[in-house]
């Protein structure tokens, strides 16, 4: 992974560098390069959104299978990991979560969590739907 991330960000400069001495033509091709780098970066950031949507869950259920409370009862199948082939403009945050997960029976609020994971993406549009929800899901919390 390191070495795809050194390579981006090696594209990266490379365009910055040409981009001072382009003429109008380097320039629009530059630019052609810079938005497919881009595309490629918002499809690896949610990409990661849904490991990390589907890591929080199983966290969530392994720490529900191990809390006392949870010992007497039958252990449940921690929740399937989102479907990587979600409908186009589907928003990441539709299928996380829901009421009674066990992340919410631990106390957690996945909704702030996947909004700070938002936010220190530079999501904003995002992070804020999300801290909407966890502020209309728990009022009373901090």
């Amino acid at each position: 992974m390191d070495a795809f991330f050194d390579a981006m960000l090696e594209a990266l400069g490379r365009i910055e560098r040409a981009w001072a001495t382009g003429d109008p033509a380097k320039r629009a091709r530059l630019a052609e390069e810079l938005a497919a780098l881009r595309a490629l970066n918002d499809r690896i950031v949610d990409r990661w959104l849904e490991v990390e949507e589907a890591l929080s869950l199983l966290e969530g259920a392994v720490k529900g299978a191990t809390h006392p409370a949870a010992q007497g009862a039958k252990a449940q199948a921690p929740p399937a990991a989102p479907h990587p082939g979600k409908a186009k403009g589907a928003h990441p945050a539709n299928g996380i979560a829901p009421n009674g997960s066990p992340e919410e029976r631990e106390g957690q609020q996945p909704w702030f969590r996947q909004g700070l994971g938002y936010f220190n993406l530079f999501m904003f549009d995002q992070a804020e739907a999300c801290f909407r929800r966890a502020v209309a899901e728990h009022p009373d919390e901090t």
